[in-house]
């Protein structure tokens, strides 16, 4: 026979003091108080962090394509050292939060998450003259390039940057 999840009568504590609710619901779990647990809203609120996690992965990913696309189309000498400290640091970023599938997951969506990143360098390149339709439609560069915290595309007009 199957169980049925009901809310505990915390469940109402969730809604009017969501800090005390999760504070209550960890003293429990330490207690090994599990009956007293409010299951309904702790799947809820497991459910959310997996897609926090998931999405903030694909905004790091996102920021580093952006950058890495910048850096390799723009003919400005400047703010070159901005972009790549900005790659840096969501690779960074990025390689904290990155689990196994996670990886995958990212692996899956890069072409998603690559078109976001594309919009948003495009947008940045406007003032460089740099047209969207100048931009790859598929994403150049694989995961390992993008998390490799030592690799930076060429730039298509010769600008050299300093060795990371």
């Amino acid at each position: 026979m199957a169980k049925t999840l009901t809310n505990s009568p915390d469940a109402d504590l969730y809604e009017t003091d969501y800090y005390r609710w999760l504070e209550e619901q960890a003293e429990l779990l330490r207690e090994g108080r599990t009956e007293d647990i409010d299951v309904v809203n702790l799947i809820e609120e497991f459910e959310e962090l997996a897609v926090g996690e998931r999405a903030s992965v694909e905004s790091h990913a996102e920021t580093v394509m952006e950058h890495l696309l910048k850096l390799e189309h723009s003919p400005a000498e400047r703010p070159r050292r901005g972009w790549r400290l900005t790659v840096a640091r969501h690779r960074g970023r990025l390689a904290k939060r990155l689990t196994a599938s996670l990886r995958n997951h990212l692996q899956g969506s890069l072409g998603d998450v690559y078109g976001d990143g594309r919009r948003a360098a495009a947008i940045g390149l406007e003032v460089d003259r740099v047209r969207a339709e100048q931009l790859p439609i598929q994403c150049p560069y694989t995961l390992e390039q993008i998390l490799d915290p030592e690799w930076l595309p060429e730039n298509v007009h010769g600008i050299k940057d300093p060795a990371p």
